[in-house]
């Protein structure tokens, strides 16, 4: 999954370059690939397989690909 910022919320990330998402929480939030630092999912445009997806529905991709690993599928 890739993040766009699309609010200028955070000097230390560029408008419009796609950001890879390590990790995407319950509350809303997204951490990215080399931060520490989470960030507010409301301030980026979320695509996975090139389709605009909500922060919500990218919380349940994680999980449905998490529990796949799990059992071995994926």
């Amino acid at each position: 999954m890739l993040a766009i910022l699309i609010k200028d919320e955070y000097p230390d990330l560029a408008m419009g370059y796609p950001y890879e998402i390590e990790k995407v929480y319950n509350d809303g939030h997204i951490k990215l690939k080399g931060s520490p630092r989470r960030y507010t999912g409301s301030s980026f445009k979320i695509m996975h397989n090139d389709k605009k997806i909500s922060t919500r529905e990218a919380y349940r991709q994680q999980q449905l690909g998490q529990v796949k690993r799990k059992l071995g599928l994926k």
